[in-house]
């Protein structure tokens, strides 16, 4: 019904995507679903995935996403804490280690893979030591994307009661310098990415000048990510898919001219 309507992108979104068939065939068959959406429905050209539990990203799973021509190259996996500590007081129920191999399996089975990850700061229990090898990880291990949020206390929820709760200030300033960090991984990314061509969703032309539009890469998604202004002396149209030479960044968008489109 979405591709008769002319929908160009379809996102597949839970709070764990990866539990998909548990209630209807009790195993896991997220990989069995993209395959069939891209079987059985050829005219959208993008299917994306948003928030996929770190401990259920399976083999599978990753071999669909490599094959699956129109399955965007993007993954969400909201890590909250990469230290072992702090991991196992939220209840993730995975390790550094792990996390660590997980992001390069990932990428050696899913060539040219986006990431996109959250993170809490500030949780009950987290030290300054534990909050330095948060900062160290995403230095090592570059995402495209990466949310921050402060830990708020929620009366209810199992980590109220816990000790250590750390101060506003100090939940405050840790977000500051996480996000401070991962604006310089950005910075590298996007110059490592200049001279490259992408495919761009065009949404809206950009305000201030006829020729310039902007749009989403299969790098992007709706609504949480950045996107990348497009210079075009053609008039495009919101729903055109354009071929984008990449031309370099403006913060956390990057900017580039069409070298080639199709309606």
């Amino acid at each position: 019904a979405m591709a008769l309507r002319g929908v160009r992108e379809i996102n597949v979104i839970g709070q764990d995507v990866t539990a998909y068939g548990l209630d209807l065939y009790k195993r896991r068959a997220l990989a069995d679903l993209l395959r069939r959406i891209v079987r059985r429905v050829p005219d959208v050209p993008w299917i994306r995935l948003l928030y996929a539990h770190p401990s259920h990203v399976t083999d599978d799973l990753l071999d669909a996403m490599a094959r699956g021509k129109r399955i965007c190259r993007y993954l969400d996996i909201p890590l909250q804490h990469v230290s072992d500590r702090v991991l196992k007081m939220m209840g993730r129920g995975t390790t550094h280690i792990k996390t660590v191999a997980l992001l390069e399996k990932a990428r050696r089975r899913v060539p040219g893979m986006a990431l996109r990850t959250a993170f809490i700061v500030g949780f009950p229990g987290e030290t300054e030591k534990d909050f330095r090898e948060l900062l160290r990880f995403i230095e090592e291990n570059p995402f495209d994307h990466v949310g921050v949020f402060t830990y708020s206390r929620e009366e209810g929820t199992a980590a109220y009661r816990l000790k250590g709760q750390v101060p506003r200030a100090v939940r405050q300033e840790r977000y500051e310098r996480l996000m401070e960090a991962q604006a310089q991984v950005l910075q590298g990314l996007h110059h490592s990415r200049i001279g490259t061509e992408t495919e761009v969703l065009i949404e809206k032309r950009a305000e201030g000048r006829m020729d310039r539009y902007w749009g989403r890469s299969p790098w992007d998604a709706p609504d949480v990510d950045g996107g990348v202004f497009v210079e075009s002396r053609r008039r495009l149209i919101p729903g055109m898919m354009v071929r984008v030479r990449i031309l370099g960044d403006e913060g956390y968008d990057l900017r580039g001219e069409v070298v080639d489109e199709r309606a």
